[in-house]
């Protein structure tokens, strides 16, 4: 008895096995009455009387539009049933999600107060650096749909030298001032985030199958960073530096490329849309051709200015 009153007591889940058991009982009930319907006896009240329309017939008309009214209950109880676990998991999901966010933001605050101390040497030793840097990471690999992003700030933060996963993505954050120094970043999403002078820096620096999107990376330092099929559409690339890199299959589109800076870069088989770098800029780089813009192949300058290069 006990354990059948815990069952049913069970908070919202015992209500819905409630209702579920009292619409399965009422339906084994009709069904067991229009089974033996025939062979009920004539004393049988109130099917043996007349009252009106109120005969056997009308008895039994209502008993076909109880079992109609009976199976239509049972399945809205479970559509609803099934439409109530959804929106409970839903908002299980982004209670955790928010306590998953708030514990990153948190630890990510203890790495940038300790760097703001001076504890450099603590950093390395107590791991605080990697926790924070893999709290990021982790957030990355979270669905943050419905979160202010702009509140967890990354900013300033020196994550230099870490080995990173494949497969981030990170909306609206802001990342300036943040060195990623000998990081290797392959398929990550940076869209629209706040990456003014950021640091992507060193020979042991890769960036990979990655996409940044309506970002503002200006002041940007990319020198000798190994960047290789990755799209930069609507970005501001504005007094950035690219001085010693080595891009490959990197597609631009739509970017601000005011007083960028190419010294020395390897450009191999890139492309600008809309948008092109001037030839001056491009002239401080090595093996800039083929180079295509906006569909067109260029092989030389020539090319580059009939294209619409200036």
């Amino acid at each position: 008895m006990k354990l059948m009153r815990n069952w049913f007591l069970d908070g919202d889940n015992g209500l819905k096995r409630f209702y579920v058991t009292v619409l399965l009982f009422s339906l084994l009930a009709l069904i067991s009455l229009g089974l033996t319907w025939a062979t009920l006896p004539v004393q049988f009240w109130p099917f043996d009387s007349s009252y009106g329309i109120y005969n056997k017939d009308f008895w039994s008309s209502c008993l076909v539009n109880f079992h109609t009214s009976v199976v239509d209950f049972v399945l809205l109880t479970i559509i609803a049933g099934k439409i109530t676990d959804k929106i409970d998991k839903a908002r299980e999901e982004s209670r955790i999600k928010s306590e998953n966010v708030r514990r990153i933001n948190d630890e990510l605050r203890i790495f940038e107060e300790s760097r703001i101390l001076g504890k450099a040497s603590l950093l390395a030793n107590n791991g605080v650096s990697h926790k924070a840097f893999f709290a990021l990471l982790q957030l990355g690999k979270m669905n943050t749909e419905g979160f202010d992003s702009k509140e967890l700030d990354a900013s300033e933060l020196n994550f230099s030298g870490l080995s990173t996963s494949k497969g981030a993505s990170y909306v609206n954050f802001n990342f300036s001032q943040s060195d990623f120094s000998g990081c290797s970043l392959e398929k990550w999403d940076f869209i629209g985030c706040l990456m003014r002078f950021v640091i992507f820096s060193g020979n042991n620096a890769k960036i990979s199958k990655t996409q940044f999107t309506n970002c503002n990376l200006e002041g940007g330092v990319l020198d000798n960073v190994n960047l290789l099929r990755s799209e930069f559409t609507s970005c501001s690339l504005k007094k950035s530096s690219f001085k010693g890199a080595a891009l490959t299959h990197v597609i631009f589109r739509r970017c601000d490329f005011d007083r960028i800076d190419f010294s020395g870069a390897h450009l191999k088989n890139c492309s600008f849309h809309e948008k092109y770098p001037t030839i001056k800029s491009l002239q401080a780089a090595i093996n800039i051709f083929p180079v295509t813009l906006d569909g067109k192949v260029c092989q030389n300058w020539p090319e580059y200015k009939q294209a619409g290069g200036k």
